[in-house]
Parts: C-alpha cells; structure tokens; sequence
C-alpha cells in the first residue's frame, strides 16, 4: 500500500505531465486501475495549477465523464 501512495504523490507532484497517462487509465476495463486513476485526475484537478492547458482540460472531461457514467460507484464517487 505505501508503494501505491507513493505514485499517487508523484502523480499529483507531476501535476499536467500525468494527465494523459491517468485518462488511459480512465478507459482500462479493470476497475482497480480506474479508481485510482479518477482520484488522482480530481486531486490534480484540485490543484488548477494548469486550467488553461489543452490536456488538463482533455483530463478534467475524462472524469466528468467517468464520474457521470462509469459502472464502477468507486470511480463515480
């Protein structure tokens, strides 16, 4: 588990870098990959450090649209 807050960290820390990658994991079949990868695109999102970017606004759709329809209620919440 500290491994996985560990990338977590570093993926916020990464901040716009790690965007595209987390709406790849958006879009992974397993649920265990898209939940993490929702709670860190809102953590960054939470940031704003980059609210003017192309890709954080491509990531910041991504979770709109997981948050509104994905099947998993962990990535929705």
């Amino acid at each position: 588990a500290d491994y996985r807050a560990a990338a977590e960290r570093q993926l916020v820390e990464a901040g716009e870098d790690a965007v595209p990658a987390l709406v790849e994991g958006l879009k992974d079949k397993d649920a265990a990959v898209r939940t993490p990868a929702a709670t860190v695109l809102g953590k960054v999102a939470s940031l704003g450090r980059s609210a003017s970017r192309p890709s954080w606004r491509a990531g910041m759709d991504a979770l709109a649209t997981a948050k509104a329809s994905d099947t998993s209620p962990e990535v929705r919440a």
